[in-house]
């Protein structure tokens, strides 16, 4: 059986203290095939000298922000994310969170079963 493609969204806005952490728990899963899209709302703090580090590995895009209410903001993000994503299985992470190593790979598995 073929490995089902996983999604890993991630909407950010300011999380630069977190960013690294985030992206390298995605990156670091022991299931391997997956795509990692973040979407960013154009942060202003540190955020984008991090991106930097992670372009060949991360799909990174920016958006602006539609609305005052951080909710909405992150809603539009994700939506946005989840109509460019290829995956089979859609996870979504916050930028100031973390997966667990085997956290894709349980997931898949579940699906699957």
């Amino acid at each position: 059986m073929k490995k089902p493609l996983v999604s890993i969204l991630i909407s950010s806005y300011n999380k630069g203290n977190y960013l690294e952490d985030c992206l390298n728990s995605c990156l670091n899963q022991s299931y391997k095939n997956c795509e990692i899209i973040l979407l960013d709302n154009y942060s202003n703090d540190k955020t984008n000298k991090i991106l930097k580090k992670f372009s060949k590995r991360v799909k990174i895009l920016r958006k602006r922000r539609v609305s005052k209410f951080p909710s909405l903001n992150q809603i539009d993000l994700l939506i946005k994310a989840y109509k460019i994503s290829k995956g089979s299985i859609i996870c979504l992470l916050d930028a100031d969170d973390f997966y667990h190593t085997k956290k894709i790979e349980k997931i898949k598995k579940f699906f699957l079963s």
